[in-house]
């Protein structure tokens, strides 16, 4: 990781002021860490009961997401920054030197080991890519918020006259629901129209459809406010549920965290279950209750992601040539009749590489890999997005493009045989080029046709190029052709 200062090189290396954490965008990094950390303390301190830890503190949280997503933040001038953001906070409060100083070190000690933990587990990987990224992060923030609470125990007796073991129950349990409620939306935020499942052309609905899993938590929660009981913790579980096999990653955390929010602020003021916030032990119960029901859809929804990935591609293996990446026939043979249903008038072109066997015999056989995928990258260049591209065999493609006249696809067929036949260097340093035959027919619109005998017609029309001389495109029948 370049710039960081905890990188480690298998190789002993002359130190230089990039792995010192003394790079312009390290500086860049801290500033950033400095603006982060301030304004995420004074949100924390807001909701800070006197005499007691803050109820919701994003500012480690901030600071471990930043430590992740942004690695030269996590440099000696990133961690400089933070700890002086920390400090500057509590004094320019009006906090003593004392506490100040006992606070924030469990602050640093807390954020510094949960990053520590995380990069032994998932290297230099993004949260998303990690594997098993739910449990790492459960298993970087327990041992950092474990850490924090050997800060916390004398501290806790220090400040607050409280004893070690409620010192540093009370401290873990802080630390791990704050992480728990706000890293995930920091480490998978990706603000787009999509996240929650709908576009621009979305009709209404299905919107009101994806909206009715965030409708559902929100109806939970009045549910929760209108029975009380420690059970209410537990009623938006089903929504989140739901929420987490519809929505993205990012979308589920953050309704989690919303929610989170909400809870252990009610809680903490004593508004909701009727819990004083002097009550540490039943508030750190609680808090640690909560954390774990904000982390559990956005568990679900990475392993919802990871699902439907696999899946996407198990049904792009299905349909695709590994090797150019076109339709395979099958494929491209439903994808044709699915449009060809709509009517519209449409061009279908056959191409064949002319001679390719010489140039697997004169070349190799990875030479015949290479020009068939240069082959497949030329067509891609010149096709629309809507158009439909197809190995049928062999050296034999196809393609289906819907709404084109007949001089437009012409002027389509013309491009790809000029494009083709551009040089191309093998491996060994040998230089080779290709050239096409096409047969191109076409369809009006409303009129039914069959695909085989599209097809078929597109198939004679691309032999009847390579008998009257190759690297030619052929539009018309010869009148001996069978019709």
């Amino acid at each position: 990781m370049t710039g960081n200062v905890f990188s480690v090189s298998p190789r002993a290396r002359p130190p230089d002021r990039r792995l010192l954490g003394f790079g312009r965008s390290n500086w860049q990094a801290a500033a950033i860490v400095a603006l982060c950390v301030t304004a995420s303390c004074l949100t924390g301190i807001i909701t800070r009961p006197p005499g007691f830890l803050a109820a919701l503190w994003p500012a480690n949280a901030v600071l471990l997401a930043l430590f992740i997503r942004l690695p030269s933040s996590a440099s000696l001038p990133g961690i400089l920054a933070a700890a002086a953001s920390y400090v500057l906070v509590d004094l320019y409060l009006g906090s003593s030197v004392a506490h100040t100083a006992l606070l924030n070190v469990g602050n640093m000690v807390s954020a510094l080991t949960s990053f520590f933990v995380w990069r032994a587990l998932a290297g230099e990987r993004s949260f998303l890519e990690a594997p098993n990224a739910a449990l790492g992060l459960i298993a970087a923030c327990g041992v950092g918020s474990a850490a924090a609470g050997v800060v916390g125990a004398p501290t806790d007796r220090i400040l607050f006259d409280g004893g070690y073991w409620r010192g540093w129950t009370y401290w873990f349990a802080t630390e791990f629901s704050n992480y728990m409620i706000f890293l995930p939306v920091l480490l998978t935020a990706t603000p787009t129209r999509q996240s929650f499942g709908w576009g621009r052309s979305a009709t209404t609905r299905q919107t009101m459809a994806h909206l009715a899993p965030a409708l559902a938590v929100l109806l939970s929660v009045v549910l929760s406010i209108a029975f009380e009981g420690p059970g209410a913790l537990a009623f938006p579980i089903p929504a989140l549920l739901w929420a987490a096999l519809t929505y993205s990653v990012s979308s589920t955390a953050l309704l989690a965290m919303l929610l989170s929010l909400w809870f252990g602020y009610s809680v903490s003021s004593g508004d909701f279950l009727g819990i004083a916030p002097t009550d540490q032990k039943a508030q750190a119960s609680l808090r640690l209750g909560i954390s774990l029901i904000a982390l559990f859809p956005v568990a679900l929804a990475l392993v919802m992601r990871d699902r439907n990935e696999l899946l996407s591609r198990l049904r792009h293996s299905a349909t695709h040539d590994a090797l150019t990446g076109a339709l395979n026939a099958g494929a491209f043979r439903d994808a044709v009749r699915a449009d060809m249903r709509a009517g519209k008038p449409f061009a279908l072109l056959a191409l064949d590489i002319d001679h390719f066997k010489q140039i697997n015999d004169r070349y190799g056989h990875a030479a015949g890999d290479l020009a068939l995928s240069t082959f497949t990258d030329a067509i891609r260049r010149e096709i629309d997005t809507g158009d439909i591209v197809g190995r049928l065999g062999g050296e034999e493609f196809a393609i289906f493009a819907a709404g084109r006249s007949g001089p437009q696809a012409e002027a389509l067929a013309e491009r790809i045989r000029a494009a083709i036949k551009a040089p191309i260097s093998s491996g060994d340093g040998a230089v080779f080029t290709m050239t096409a035959s096409i047969g191109l027919t076409t369809r009006p619109g409303g009129q039914a046709s069959s695909l085989d005998d599209v097809l078929r017609d597109a198939d004679i029309l691309l032999y009847q190029a390579k008998r009257n001389g190759r690297d030619r495109l052929e539009t018309a029948l010869d009148a001996a052709e069978p019709s």
